[in-house]
């Protein structure tokens, strides 16, 4: 069954590749999130390839982690 961003009731972030979900990983708890991945999904973006889901006390499904880069500019 193909992953659905709008039915997922875990926090996930978008990723290039499956590797960079550990660094999203890291980045989170790096922060002092309780948080783990715990799977990683295909997309059907060309760039951003895979969901990277997280799951723990602090993971938040509407979670706005990050400002856009339209934000910092």
């Amino acid at each position: 069954m193909p992953w659905k961003a709008n039915e997922e009731k875990r926090e996930w972030h978008p990723a290039t590749s499956s590797d960079r979900c550990y660094d999203l990983e890291k980045r989170l708890k790096a922060e002092g999130l309780n948080i783990r991945l715990v799977e990683y999904a295909r997309t059907t973006d060309d760039v951003l390839k895979v969901a990277c889901i997280f799951d723990g006390p602090d993971a938040d499904p509407n979670a706005e982690r990050w400002k856009s880069y339209q934000e910092t500019d």
